[in-house]
């Protein structure tokens, strides 16, 4: 009986002795300086990464050598240039542009002023022709109205043939034109002109 209770407590002494063995060696750090460290990593194969650091005001430069801010000087110098020649080049362009329209304009109306010589031109001849303001307008034999329209058009008594020929026709006086002469003053209407042309050629 004594052995049972000497055993029972022999085994509760063991445990509480492991219990704070555990205990002590948890609570102890293992401390190792930098250089273990260092070894302890390069046994286990890892790699130490370099690193290079700048000191605060050095001056950055290109992997060529170059100087960063200087750099930035020249290709905002260049820039600068390049803004002032476009520039340049778009003010000489519009001048080029305004001058050529006037070019055009002085043209034009020198072209117009022509014109206008030579329409006064033809006007006055026209009068020379006829002093009295009378188209003499002769219909020979085989003449259909569309040969008469088209003579009194060219000769400025009608603004337009088709219209004139189309107007006789609607009066029925188309198929029936007479050989002769006929004095056809200037500036009539469609419906004095047929009048005149129904009226009969002159008698000579």
């Amino acid at each position: 009986m004594k052995l049972k209770y000497y055993l029972r407590g022999l085994g509760i002494g063991i445990i509480v002795t492991t219990v704070i063995l555990a205990v002590s060696f948890s609570k102890k750090e293992i401390k190792m300086s930098d250089e273990e460290i260092m070894a302890r990593a390069a046994q286990l194969g890892m790699v130490m990464q370099e690193t290079e650091t700048t000191e605060q005001g050095d001056t950055e430069q290109d992997p060529d050598g170059t100087d960063t801010g200087a750099k930035t000087e020249v290709v905002t110098e260049q820039t600068a240039s390049e803004l002032l020649e476009e520039r340049t080049a778009a003010e000489e362009t519009a001048q080029n542009t305004e001058a050529a329209a006037e070019d055009v304009a002085a043209e034009a109306q020198e072209n117009s002023a022509n014109t206008d010589e030579e329409t006064q031109a033809q006007q006055e001849a026209a009068d020379a022709e006829n002093p009295s303001g009378v188209y003499r307008l002769v219909i020979q034999k085989g003449d259909v109205c569309r040969i008469v329209c088209e003579k009194l058009a060219e000769n400025g008594v009608i603004s337009d043939a088709e219209t004139f020929r189309q107007y006789l026709s609607q009066i029925g006086y188309a198929s029936n034109m007479r050989v002769g002469n006929y004095d056809i003053p200037y500036g009539l209407s469609n419906e004095e002109i047929a009048k005149i042309l129904q009226a009969g050629p002159l008698e000579e």
